[in-house]
């Protein structure tokens, strides 16, 4: 992986203890001989150097997010909605929630994009001028006249339903008492003040942010997306009536339209250079911006990788390769800003950036083979590389080389590609923590390093800091409030639902006394405590959920020809799109149960109820057919046509559950119907464009349908095998019906006394008329069976229960006996129309296929 040539750098060395270090040992063999020493090479282990992060107690509090809270009239959980959905799962609570734990890799999409980078960071706000209070009168007040300055601190974090909101929340300082757990003594200190206030600035993109980059030299943050990358600028005013943080959208930007189309994976400023910028896109093209400012601000592209723009002749500023499949890329600069250092997930490569020579690279890291490159971070003139093997730290040399000083084997997931890192100052001169985490795992790991007799080490055993689920950043980072201690540190955990804030202390066990700290279960959301698997619907589902009712992706042959381009469409044509709607709905309901499109073809001698024509337990119309019209308007004929739809159902043996008033229950519906629905949405939400779409969208979803339920399944599948059995086994049957009492569930071996009593009663039975009269009965029924398999049993004539009666009174299949010989046809189906008296309109066609 780390090539041994000279020019590149040394030879990597692994160790579970970290490098080898060569002693001089006495390799005199007794006293008379002369004193000779001998090289031995020792694994030196620090267990217990540098600060161990300790969580100091009712130190943790939330920060502010967007996420808006539904309607008190939609506040129905999503829990509830899916136990109705998903009624058959008998599975306990731990299984399912281990398995989600295991498919998290698989079905999320947001943790394990490869682009999607930094969306936490740490920001140094200003200076800002404060008064200590004083008491006039018996009464705390502040006055005007500042008498002290403060740098003030800050953090910026992306939080909104899409992670398009971006927040800048400053860590005011206030002095707290602090208890020390060992000594039980107190004492007075600054720590951060939770914010009670909205003292925080918030700003909307249009897209999803996929990463926040704060300049180490300017008031700037780059704020990455997808295809554009936009400049925001902080600043903390000190003007009292205004005091605060301000934060504004530069008027500049970079598409990636300009750079060669492709979308961009990092975004990086220069150490040194507070006006410049490296972007990388996700084919390893670099490119290189610098801001101006002179009354506006301006960019000005300084150097592009993109293979096409490329004169003749230079030297492409890329690391693109053909063969790499994975779009993360990543960049760092120099110290001096001079030369730039591109990443892939199998290789490094270094490029120098001086305008009075021409362009030359070199490449100093290959990862084809044994491992692969994860995330790369640079703190203070050292660089840590983070694989799927180790943890390599590294060191700019006088040429700006990097030169390897320690490898660490971290025995992570070497298949879990997910893992990130962050690198933070430890308080103390060349001295680091890293923390590695990942959306997959509820810790992070913490790995100290630093210099040991002018050795490179790392100075203490890994250890970890619990997370909440779902983690999609973390970092670990210095709070310089306390002047007494430089050991005071702070965490910045951001979840799906919430920010996280806690206060760690580097070498004592400490606890706030202030119990505004603490926050409860209920405050941290629905990540921070242990749920129920199915309390949560995912980005992922959602969006294919709504994606499947897209206008476009769901019309149909028959709709296309009679979409409209205008904004509405014609009373004429929502008819006929709801009667394309209501074909489909029969057409694909028959299909699905095995049903001929045949009018003499009989519904009793076909077995509904088999294995693979049995639909689940509760299945949407929409799963049904696929041209759901949530183009229409006109509810009245919507709903005239789940009536119909709901008979027509009844006749093959299924039913149609109606759950719009039980699931909007605080909506207090008139009625079940989803024009009763329309007017309730366009009353709670007045400016909504599209609440017939969404009324439209959620019926579609609540009304299900599905089979009768387990127990009369099983039951009718018995009749039908009994039906088709011969005569003498039918008798047979009879026999040990009558021999086998109800109370007994297993039939107990024969024995001679119920042989007796078996013989006794045929005896008895064979010579009365009325048991003659029943075997003809059940011979010329069972002679029947065949001949009226051919036959139909009309629609209308099978009568059907209301489910609600339950299991017990689902309908037997008729019996055909000799009466029946002559089975009447079945009636052709009626087409569907409005049921409404007072309009007439014009069918063109109608039915359930």
């Amino acid at each position: 992986m780390w090539p041994s040539k000279q020019h590149l750098g040394v030879q990597l060395a692994y160790g579970l203890y970290g490098n080898g270090i060569v002693v001089p040992e006495d390799g005199s063999l007794s006293l008379e001989d002369l004193p000779s020493l001998k090289p031995q090479i020792q694994f030196p282990r620090l267990r217990d150097q540098g600060p161990k992060l300790r969580p100091i107690e009712n130190s943790e509090w939330l920060l502010p997010t967007t996420l808006a809270s539904l309607l008190p009239q939609l506040s129905r959980s999503m829990a509830w909605f899916r136990k109705r959905s998903h009624s058959t799962i008998y599975a306990p609570d731990l299984i399912t929630a281990a398995l989600a734990s295991e498919l998290a890799p698989i079905i999320d999409n947001i943790g394990h994009d490869p682009t999607k980078g930094d969306i936490t960071a740490s920001l140094d706000l200003g200076i800002g001028a404060f008064a200590d209070p004083i008491v006039v009168g018996g009464q705390r007040c502040l006055p005007k006249v500042k008498n002290g300055i403060l740098h003030i601190k800050g953090v910026a974090y992306v939080c909104g339903d899409e992670n398009t909101d971006l927040l800048v929340a400053p860590l005011l300082p206030k002095k707290h008492i602090i208890i020390d757990l060992d000594t039980e003594k107190e004492e007075e200190s600054l720590f951060p003040n939770a914010l009670v206030e909205p003292k925080y600035a918030c700003c909307r993109f249009l897209t999803t942010i996929s990463q926040i980059q704060p300049s180490p030299t300017f008031p700037i943050i780059a704020v990455r997306c997808k295809t554009q990358i936009y400049f925001a600028k902080f600043l903390w005013l000190n003007d009292p009536d205004e005091k605060g943080i301000s934060l504004e959208i530069l008027p500049i930007s970079i598409n990636c339209a300009d750079v060669g189309g492709e979308e961009f994976s990092h975004v990086q400023f220069s150490p040194c250079n507070k006006n410049e910028v490296a972007v990388i896109d996700q084919r390893g093209h670099i490119s290189i911006y610098a801001l101006y400012y002179d009354q506006e601000w301006t960019i000005e592209l300084l150097s592009n990788s993109s293979i096409c723009s490329a004169e003749e002749g230079a030297k492409s500023l890329s690391i693109y390769d053909p063969e790499e499949l994975s779009a993360w890329k990543n960049v760092i600069w120099t110290p001096d800003a001079r030369s730039i250092i591109a990443f892939s997930r199998r290789e490094a490569r270094l490029f120098y950036l001086e305008k009075s020579e021409a362009l030359e690279s070199h490449q100093i890291v290959t990862a084809n083979l044994w491992a692969q490159i994860w995330d790369v971070k640079a703190c203070e003139g050292y660089v840590f590389l983070l694989t799927s093997m180790e943890i390599i730290f590294l060191k700019f040399d006088e040429k700006h080389i990097l030169k390897r000083l320690v490898s660490w084997k971290h025995f992570l997931d070497k298949e879990n590609s997910t893992f990130r890192l962050k690198v933070c100052e430890g308080g103390l001169q060349d001295l680091f923590i890293c923390s590695v985490f990942s959306k997959d795992m509820p810790i992070a790991m913490i790995y100290t390093y630093g210099f040991h007799n002018g050795k490179a080490v790392l100075l203490r055993d890994p250890y970890c800091i619990e997370t909440r689920g779902g983690c999609l950043d973390f970092f670990v980072n210095r709070l310089p409030y306390n002047e007494k201690s430089d050991s005071v540190f702070y965490t910045l955990e951001l979840s799906e639902n919430a920010c996280r804030f806690a206060v760690f202390h580097g070498n004592r066990s400490l606890k706030l006394n202030n119990t505004q700290f603490k926050i409860s279960s209920s405050d941290l959301g629905k990540d921070a405590t242990r749920s129920n698997v199915f309390e949560f619907i995912s980005e992922l589902e959602a969006s294919n959920a709504f994606r499947s009712f897209s206008v476009l992706s769901r019309m149909t042959h028959e709709n296309d020809e009679i979409w409209d381009d205008s904004a509405t469409v014609k009373a004429n044509n929502q008819i006929q799109i709801v009667q394309n709607y209501a074909s489909r709905l029969g057409h694909d309901i028959k299909k699905r149960l095995k049903i001929s499109d045949d009018d003499n073809f009989d519904v009793s001698s076909q077995n509904i109820m088999d294995d693979m024509s049995y639909i689940p337990k509760f299945s949407p119309l929409s799963s049904i057919a696929d041209c759901v019209p949530v183009t229409i308007s006109d509810m009245e004929e919507f709903d005239s046509m789940v009536d119909q739809l709901a008979e027509f159902y009844d006749s093959c043996g299924i039913e149609l559950n109606n759950d719009i008033r039980e699931y909007f229950e605080e909506l207090n519906l008139a009625n079940e119907q989803v024009q009763a629905l329309q007017s309730s949405l366009k009353r709670v939400f007045p400016q909504h464009p599209n609440a017939t779409q969404a009324a439209m969208i959620l019926a579609s979803s609540l009304l299900k349908v599905s089979n009768y339920d387990i127990e009369s399944r099983l039951h009718y599948m018995y009749r039908q095998e009994v039906q088709s059995c011969d005569a003498e086994l039918t008798a047979m049957f009879d026999e040990w019906d009558i021999l086998t009492t109800r109370e007994r569930p297993k039939s107990a071996p024969p024995t001679m006394d119920t042989k007796k009593r078996g013989l006794l009663h045929r005896a008895l039975t064979q010579n009365s008329q009325q048991y003659h009269s029943t075997q003809a009965s059940q011979v010329s029924q069972v002679s029947q069976t065949s001949q009226a398999s051919s036959n139909s049993i009309p629609y209308g004539t099978r009568s059907q229960t209301n489910p609600s009666q339950g299991a017990s009174s689902y309908p037997a299949p008729p019996l055909v006996t000799s009466s029946q010989s002559t089975v009447k046809k079945s009636q052709p189906l009626k087409r569907m129309g409005s049921q409404a008296s007072s309009q007439k309109k014009k069918k063109k066609k109608g039915g359930f296929a």
